[in-house]
């Protein structure tokens, strides 16, 4: 099984907000909102990219990558900030195949990061997997 990843253009808006729907319903984001981020990613970004994950021409996923530019380190984070499968496709590697074409794609990044609810007991599995090292940091909102 061989996915493609191919950056997220205008007309993919549907399929992205059908995703980014159930995305939200599953990690219990009732704050974050739909139509802004659909917004934001139409019109572009230098900081972050979508990308659309197809497997034999079907949509089946997407994931969410940010570049940051910390002035304590000389070169480019690249952050994943979401990571969605749908759920007739999950645990078939298909995350994995995503992080893997992400990190190849920009391997010219001095780190790589992944944002991952703690809770989520396959991701964390995932991560640790693949040879994350999980870091000792807390994300606090207001």
């Amino acid at each position: 099984m061989h996915i493609r990843l191919k950056e997220y253009e205008l007309y993919d808006t549907p399929a992205m907000q059908e995703m980014i729907q159930s995305f939200c319903k599953q990690t219990n984001l009732q704050a974050y909102d739909k139509e802004i981020a659909i917004r934001k990613l139409n019109q572009g970004s230098p900081s972050y990219k979508a990308f659309i994950c197809t497997l034999d021409k079907k949509v089946v996923g997407y994931i969410l990558v940010e570049f940051t530019y910390p002035i304590y380190l000389d070169g480019m984070i690249l952050l994943i900030r979401e990571i969605f499968v749908k759920n007739e496709y999950r645990k078939k590697g298909i995350a994995k195949q995503m992080i893997k074409t992400v990190m190849n794609d920009y391997d010219k990044a001095i780190s790589v990061g992944v944002l991952v609810n703690k809770e989520n007991d396959i991701a964390m599995k995932l991560m640790q997997g693949m040879k994350f090292t999980r870091k000792n940091v807390e994300l606090f909102e207001k």
